[in-house]
């Protein structure tokens, strides 16, 4: 999906304005319209998650051995993240997109009637720690206080990454407070009856049914703020302070007493009325690799299989055949006229390249163009919890949330129920990929992530790479490093438009290999 919007780094200017058909979002930004949190909300939550999953997924794929840049089609195809020479210039859309996103549930935030927009605030809470998790995931240090001032701020200060995380968990348990003290019905009744938009001219009605995750069903968003909650706990997890031992024992006790966390079947998605009749209404990732007329273009002809991810599917580093290997990617006919998988070594040049190679397969775009997105799948979930228990800040039984992540993700391939037990049988007696097997547990719950977060939301596979140094890729020919980065570079538009606050991390392109986020105990 395009994103019709213009960010000022560092801090948004702000577009309120949406009409009742939540994916017409085209507003001029310096005339924006007041409206009330019910036209708000969905523009917000569709904004945040489309800046997310576009590229972050490419460049998590990319990164982790999942894709490779197609080198029989096109020359340098995703060259900065395959060479590893990723620049300050690469990373902005992905920087500008997610805080545009962010800069608009906060306004829905800042701007909340008490008693009134309870629940809308609530939701912009959740959302807002969902995202600025991953922002800081990424870069570390950040505008956060001082962000999303609009034009009253146009050089806001980085905070401290470890701060922002305190503030993001303070976040979420001002939002599940918010929901379980909200009168239901008078958070329900928007700020003001009805209004007509005016860029369309239509009379809208706002209410909370304008959630385009969860349809206004709050038990449901408690268990998503339990979940990021507990995300932002694992990912801190390894570090031995008294200040940090303290703040998470001081909350992990509310995780699991206060409704509970995302489990089988509950996969997190958002879907504004996706449809195919006309490109800007099409599923964001799905957009991204198809044309008008719903054909691959140039985007999906550029992507091709790594090699790395077909040897490991196919069983040629592991033993066993996953049967995800073909919704992740397609077979070709080879000169025997059989069905055949190759992938492409990143980094390899044509002439070392196979002649034929697997393109990029039916899962990341399930359910075409009015596909739902995910937030978080149920696996991702499942696997996180197995982490937990095994680190004792939940409790539970592990090996049973390991197995029933891998189980959730088979099963969003359309594997069938016997296929499953017999990939499960056969993983119970191999390292890294079966728990009982494995003598490193983590390892094992980071294998199956990476693989359930092929081509869904891989970005967050490359996050947990470079928090646990799990699972182990190999390093692209030609790479100008000869390790993988342990943080994305600050994007240009920081240094032209933010340059005294950006210049004081001290973080230059090459310190990316070397400075790490505050989690990392692996370096």
């Amino acid at each position: 999906m395009k994103l019709f919007r213009n960010i000022l780094l560092g801090t948004a200017v702000i577009s309120l304005g949406a009409c009742s058909d939540y994916l017409d979002v085209n507003t001029d930004l310096n005339n924006p319209t007041q409206v009330t949190k019910g036209i708000q909300l969905p523009a917000a939550l569709l904004d945040s998650y489309s800046g997310k999953v576009v590229n972050g997924n490419i460049y998590g794929n990319v990164l982790m051995g999942s894709w490779s840049g197609n080198i029989l089609n096109f020359t340098g195809a995703y060259d900065p993240w395959t060479k590893l020479d990723i620049k300050t210039g690469d990373v902005s859309w992905l920087w500008n997109s997610m805080y545009l996103g962010v800069s608009e549930l906060d306004n829905i935030i800042q701007t909340s009637t008490p008693g009134v927009d309870d629940y809308y605030k609530a939701i912009a809470l959740i959302n807002k720690s969902f995202y600025m998790q991953t922002i800081v995931d990424l870069w570390g240090n950040v505008p956060y206080s001082e962000a999303f001032k609009g034009g009253k701020n146009l050089s806001p200060a980085y905070d401290d990454q470890k701060e922002i995380y305190r503030a993001l968990v303070a976040n979420l348990n001002q939002a599940i407070s918010l929901i379980n003290n909200a009168d239901p019905v008078l958070s329900n009744i928007p700020s003001t009856a009805e209004e007509t938009d005016k860029e369309t001219g239509v009379v809208i009605t706002p209410s909370i049914s304008q959630d385009i995750v969860y349809q206004g069903d709050m038990t449901k968003w408690v268990k998503l703020a339990n979940t990021v909650k507990l995300r932002l706990l694992v990912r801190q997890s390894d570090l031995t302070d008294a200040e940090t031992v303290a703040h998470i024992n001081k909350e992990k006790a509310s995780l699991t007493q206060n409704g509970g966390l995302i489990g089988v079947g509950e996969t997190v998605t958002i879907n504004p009325g996706f449809n195919n009749s006309n490109e800007d209404k099409n599923s964001p990732f799905y957009n991204r690799f198809h044309d008008s007329e719903g054909k691959t273009n140039n985007w999906y002809a550029q992507s091709a299989a790594a090699q790395h991810a077909i040897n490991f599917l196919n069983g040629n580093l592991t033993g066993v055949a996953d049967p995800r290997l073909k919704t992740l990617y397609n077979s070709f006919k080879n000169d025997a006229g059989d069905d055949e998988y190759a992938g492409i070594k990143q980094g390899a040049l044509k002439a070392e390249s196979p002649k034929k190679v697997s393109s990029i397969g039916a899962i990341p775009f399930k359910g075409g163009a009015e596909a739902n997105g995910i937030l978080i799948s149920s696996a991702q979930s499942l696997f996180l919890q197995s982490e937990a228990v095994t680190k004792g800040l939940i409790s539970g039984d592990a090996k049973a949330l390991f197995e029933s992540g891998v189980r959730e993700s088979l099963s969003h391939h359309g594997i069938t129920s016997d296929e499953i037990e017999a990939y499960m049988s056969k993983i119970s007696t191999i390292n890294k990929l079966g728990w009982d097997a494995s003598t490193n547990k983590i390892e094992a719950i980071m294998t199956q992530k990476w693989i359930a977060l092929n081509s869904v939301n891989a970005i967050e596979s490359f996050i947990e790479y470079s928090r646990t140094g799990f699972p182990a890729t190999p390093m692209p020919l030609r790479a100008t490093s000869n390790k993988k980065p342990n943080r994305f570079p600050y994007p240009d538009s920081e240094y032209s438009g933010n340059t005294a606050n950006v210049t004081a991390q001290g973080v230059s392109q090459n310190d990316i290999f070397t400075k790490t986020i505050f989690w990392d105990t692996t370096k």
